[in-house]
C-alpha cells in the first residue's frame, strides 16, 4: 500500500511510483510546469512535491483593459513503502513529465558467526 498525504491545491499530478529492484521510479504529470516552479524534499521515507507558480489573466476589449495576477500551487507528499537514500536521488522533467529515481537504502545483511 502507498499511502499519502495531499492538500488541496488548484491541481494535483497525477502520479505513478514503479517499484524497479534496487530504486524507485516516480512519475508525475506536469504539463506547463517548468523546472524553476518545482520543490522536491525527500526524508527516509517520503517525497514531497510542491509547485508553485504565478498565474497571469489578461482581457483586452475596446477601451477596456483587464489584468489579474494570481498564484497557483500544489503540494503532494507521498510515503515510501522501504527505506530510500534520499542523498542519491534524481529528478528529470521533460515533456511535461517528473520523473525521479529514488535508490532504496541498502543494509548489511545480518549473519551469524560460529565461535570456534
Amino acid at each position: 500500500m502507498w499511502p499519502e498525504l495531499e492538500e488541496k491545491f488548484d491541481f494535483l499530478p497525477n502520479v505513478d511510483i514503479v517499484d524497479k529492484g534496487d530504486f524507485l521510479l516516480v512519475r508525475a504529470e506536469m504539463p506547463g510546469v517548468k523546472k524553476e516552479e518545482i520543490d522536491l524534499t525527500l526524508t527516509d521515507d517520503s517525497l514531497a512535491i510542491t509547485v508553485e507558480r504565478e498565474a497571469k489573466e489578461e482581457k483586452k476589449e475596446d477601451r477596456f483593459y483587464r489584468a489579474e495576477l494570481s498564484r497557483e500551487g500544489m503540494a503532494r507528499t507521498i510515503f515510501f513503502p522501504v527505506e530510500v537514500d534520499s542523498d542519491k536521488a534524481k529528478a528529470h522533467l521533460a515533456d511535461g513529465i517528473l520523473e525521479i529515481v529514488v535508490p532504496k537504502l541498502t543494509r548489511v545483511k545480518r549473519h551469524t558467526v560460529k565461535v570456534q
